[in-house]
């Protein structure tokens, strides 16, 4: 049996942020700002569309409205000191659009970085929007795409066709890695079946479900059978893999996994919830949903405060 989180670190403190705004909204959390505050989707069944909100003690404020309905919306934010990023994607005469903007994190109006972002994607990983050398980067399918925070042309810099982001100037595909910033390609060596950032490589592969260094050395066996990824990113802060265990088959409801973290310093896995729902990280946070008695809850952990 795995350990619990008050066992393995008895000074961890996981903070709980309601599911339902005191507005009436359902909130899905999406980042969490430095000073306690989170950012998140708010919507409701009777309004169409969704709003882009910063939850702070009870207290809401929108940055941002789409009144659309069923297109995808915001598909990606992203956090500096001292702002909110976030891509918007709407329909334009039958035709996705993304546009790209910003907000301060201390109050105002939110102000448009690019008017059409081309053809971006987003794969819910926490490198799909970020800001790095004061630019606010995202990719499509053959580039990597990025604009000064203050304003200004699109950058478009070619990549690799198969290469997902992760810290820039890093992608990743199953074959190897590529720094953008030195054009150089790196191979991995730990077979088919991988997802690998630059420290480790999971793999999930003949019902187990493995980390191991990219050049296939120091092997961690995470679990076989219902064992899964909870993440699309590999190991947060190069330290934790967060896997969840798939209820028993006929189990009613919705899915509910058991949550579990890994830890490759000390080898071992910490149980942090019996029933998790939807499951997120991003900057060292990480932060999951349960439902109790039809009530949904936000858990959020400070991964660097663990020991």
């Amino acid at each position: 049996m795995p350990a619990t989180l008050a066992a393995a670190w008895p000074k961890a403190r996981v903070d709980t942020v309601p599911g339902l705004l005191p507005t009436g909204d359902t909130y899905q959390m999406a980042a969490v700002l430095d000073d306690g505050a989170t950012v998140g989707i708010a919507s409701r069944p009777q309004r169409p569309g969704s709003r882009l909100v910063v939850v702070s003690h009870r207290n809401v404020r929108v940055l941002a409205s789409i009144t659309q309905a069923g297109v995808p919306g915001f598909t990606a934010i992203a956090t500096d000191a001292a702002r909110v990023y976030w891509a918007a994607t709407v329909d334009v005469a039958g035709s996705a659009r993304t546009s790209l903007w910003w907000a301060s994190r201390r109050g105002g109006a939110a102000h448009r970085l690019v008017a059409d972002a081309g053809p971006a994607t987003f794969n819910q990983s926490q490198y799909d929007l970020q800001v790095s050398g004061g630019r606010l980067r995202w990719v499509d399918a053959n580039s990597a795409r990025s604009v000064p925070v203050t304003g200004g042309a699109v950058a478009v810099r070619p990549i690799p066709a198969g290469y997902t982001p992760l810290a820039w100037p890093w992608f990743t595909s199953p074959a190897g890695l590529y720094d953008a910033a030195a054009q150089v390609r790196t191979s991995v060596r730990v077979g088919p079946g991988a997802t690998c950032g630059r420290a480790w490589c999971r793999v999930s592969r003949r019902g187990e479900l493995d980390l191991l260094r990219p050049d296939g050395s120091d092997r961690h066996r995470l679990g076989g059978g219902s064992a899964a990824a909870a993440l699309v990113d590999v190991t947060p802060l190069d330290r934790f893999e967060v896997v969840s265990v798939a209820a028993p088959a006929g189990a009613s409801g919705p899915p509910l996994s058991e949550l579990l973290l890994y830890d490759i310093r000390r080898r071992r896995s910490v149980e942090l919830a019996a029933t998790a729902a939807s499951v997120h990280a991003r900057a060292g946070y990480l932060w999951w949903s349960t439902v109790v008695a039809g009530t949904s809850s936000w858990h959020l952990l400070n991964l660097r405060n663990l020991g």
